[in-house]
């Protein structure tokens, strides 16, 4: 909050309840009354604004009514907190109230726990870019506020995000803290691009990770975007913003339940799409801060994928082999499956060409096949396999009975396995 203007509050102004303010820097603001950094004013002795860890300085005010804080009607509580250097005026005007470990640099603000600095300079430097997304106030290393609060009250990063809790055990007053780095808070991701789940599975779990660091508190907010082809209300519960959250050294995944709700209608594969924002702490997003949720209508019969036999014979003369691959008990909507080949007896490269890829089924299809090379050769040989696998499905479609088969290539040249093969 720096270099504002308003007649009351000109960085904060505060008529609530309750208010916060923390690891903030407010400085440069200007009030043409009072409270040139910060008011709380209005109708009631029960508003609150606690200030915690904050540097509030060089502000001021006109009227020369706390030039840096100005409290009017309810209760101002501070705690780890700078005020300092008002522009005009005295620091504060008005109750205040230490919960300790402050520093008052002209004894207006009257804070009287053991622990708080009356009537000192803070020794701060001029307002500038020292690192992370906003100006900061750094702190001489001769300051009287560096490593002034004890490691139990000291929050996890500064306002630039930087790690508070020095091997020191003890931390800074106010908003900067002097000889730290920036905090690996981590990136927080969802696990995967995409998720699936059946209407009558009741419930779909996508996972949120914290990745690369766990350094200070963060949090993040998820919501759906309502830009699926799924309805919320009708096929799954309405998801509204809400936010996750990781203590300081916390890496662990947090799970997003989303309510299914399974009907009688035939509606094919529908989606939500589901985001992460307004990460804090200094965690980061990734390419993964959205994620897709795939619904398998139960009603609508997709198949499943096997191989038409276990075994398929060829010779090195016939130079490939077809594999034919069905789609049984369900022909409903376009699907895929995969397929590889990998080595049994026969050797990729010598005895076949290895192949993978993918099969697409139209809606209504229930065949498809590949070919699978075969290398022929001089070398008297037994009887070797190729293994053929199918994989990775899609969402709505399960493999069969047959997923794995093999390919017999038959020997060449009247070989017996283990026999004489040397001609003579």
């Amino acid at each position: 909050m720096l270099n504002n203007t308003a007649e009351l509050g000109g960085g904060f102004y505060s008529a609530a309840d309750k208010a916060q303010l923390s690891n903030t820097t407010v400085s440069g603001n200007r009030a043409r009354q009072s409270g040139g950094g910060v008011f709380l004013g209005g109708y009631r002795d029960s508003y609150r604004f606690d200030v915690s860890n904050s540097t509030i300085a060089f502000n001021q005010a006109e009227a020369g009514v706390g030039g840096n804080i100005h409290n009017e009607v309810g209760r101002m509580r501070l705690t780890g907190s700078i005020v300092s250097d008002a522009g005009s005026g005295e620091n504060c005007q008005g109750e205040m109230t230490s919960l300790g470990h402050n520093l008052d640099s002209d004894r207006s603000c009257e804070m009287d726990t053991v622990t708080d600095l009356m009537g000192v300079s803070p020794l701060l430097a001029v307002l500038a870019d020292n690192g992370g997304p906003t100006l900061t106030h750094a702190l001489s290393a001769d300051s009287p506020a560096v490593n002034r609060l004890v490691v139990d009250i000291c929050p996890d990063v500064d306002q630039r995000f930087h790690y508070r809790k020095a091997e020191n055990g003890n931390c800074d007053i106010g908003a900067f803290e002097t000889g730290s780095e920036r905090a690996d808070s981590g990136t927080l991701t969802f696990s995967a691009a995409r998720y699936s789940a059946a209407e009558s599975d009741g419930t779909a779990t996508l996972l949120v990770q914290r990745l690369g660091g766990s350094q200070g508190q963060v949090s993040v907010a998820y919501s759906d975007l309502l830009i699926g082809s799924a309805a919320a209300r009708y096929d799954y519960e309405e998801v509204n913003a809400d936010i996750l959250y990781w203590a300081d050294g916390d890496a662990t995944d947090r799970s997003v339940e989303i309510v299914l709700r399974d009907d009688n209608a035939q509606e094919g594969l529908e989606s939500a799409v589901f985001a992460l924002f307004a990460q804090t702490g200094g965690a980061t997003l990734n390419a993964l801060s959205r994620t897709e949720l795939v619904v398998i209508d139960d009603e609508t019969q997709y198949g499943n994928f096997s191989f038409s036999s276990r075994t398929y014979e060829v010779t090195e003369d016939d130079g490939f082999v077809t594999v034919s691959v069905e789609r049984l008990n369900g022909s409903y909507g376009a699907v895929s499956v995969g397929y590889e080949t990998s080595d049994g007896g026969a050797e990729a490269d010598a005895d076949y060409t290895p192949v993978q890829g993918r099969l697409t089924f139209a809606d209504g299809e229930t065949a498809a096949s590949f070919n699978v090379p075969i290398l022929p050769d001089d070398i008297q040989e037994a009887d070797e396999d190729i293994v053929i696998t199918l994989v990775e499905p899609s969402e709505a479609v399960a493999l069969g009975s047959i997923s794995s088969a093999k390919i017999i290539i038959a020997g060449n040249d009247n070989a017996v396995e283990g026999g004489d093969t040397s001609g003579g």
